[in-house]
């Protein structure tokens, strides 16, 4: 089956299925903005009842952020790695797994300011980074090179649905059943990309080889 059969249409745009695939993980993936808002949030909120001031349990947050965005540097080499050297579909169902598992373990952190959650959060960082780069590359890989400003576009607009769901839902969750439940929404989320995902790999799985397709020009 060539690409113009397997092709979607969105308007005057055809958004193949790894298009369609990075569009449908781009609104997760926006929504992991809001994990910096919540992660701070739930910090506050337990230093204050640990009977920290505001400031301090803020500044305690903020670590949280930071020890997650440099356990996902130390992660990117690694991702690049694997993505260089796998099918793109594969690597993005291998990120939204990862994801998957490391925002739905947060339903298991009682206090995120002991040290029992650090590697949780460190966690956190490795399944953004995985994420990001899976679907950037299946983006950069699937998009034709004459409608690419528009499939970025719609990439952006999925994005930003992404944000406005997760921090909607995910506030009312976090009032009503458990801090930690904006990061088990997103995690089981990821998950259902990844079962999309696996399914579209065996059934559209687009050029299997990898260094081919970084080769051959599209038209």
């Amino acid at each position: 089956m060539n690409s113009e059969q397997q092709s979607l249409r969105f308007g005057p745009v055809r958004l193949a299925p790894g298009i369609s695939r990075g569009n449908t993980w781009a609104l997760l993936l926006a929504s992991f903005v809001s994990v910096g808002t919540f992660t701070v949030l739930w910090a506050t909120v337990a230093g204050v009842e640990q009977g920290l001031t505001a400031a301090e349990a803020v500044r305690k947050g903020a670590l949280l952020l930071a020890l997650a965005n440099g356990a996902g540097l130390l992660w990117m080499p690694v991702m690049g790695f694997i993505i260089d050297r796998v099918n793109r579909t594969a690597a993005l169902t291998f990120g939204a797994a990862v994801a998957a598992c490391a925002f739905t373990a947060m339903g298991f952190v009682d206090d995120p300011l002991s040290r029992e959650a650090i590697p949780w959060f460190a966690m956190l960082g490795v399944g953004q980074t995985s994420c990001f780069f899976s679907s950037q590359a299946l983006i950069g890989q699937e998009a034709n090179i004459k409608e690419r400003g528009s499939v970025v576009g719609m990439f952006g607009i999925c994005g930003a649905i992404g944000i406005l769901l997760a921090t909607g839902v995910g506030g009312q969750l976090f009032d009503a059943w458990m801090p930690a439940a904006p990061y088990v929404l997103i995690g089981v989320a990821n998950g259902v990309v990844f079962v999309f995902a696996l399914i579209v790999r065996m059934t559209a799985p687009g050029d299997v080889n990898i260094r081919r397709a970084q080769t051959t020009p599209q038209t």
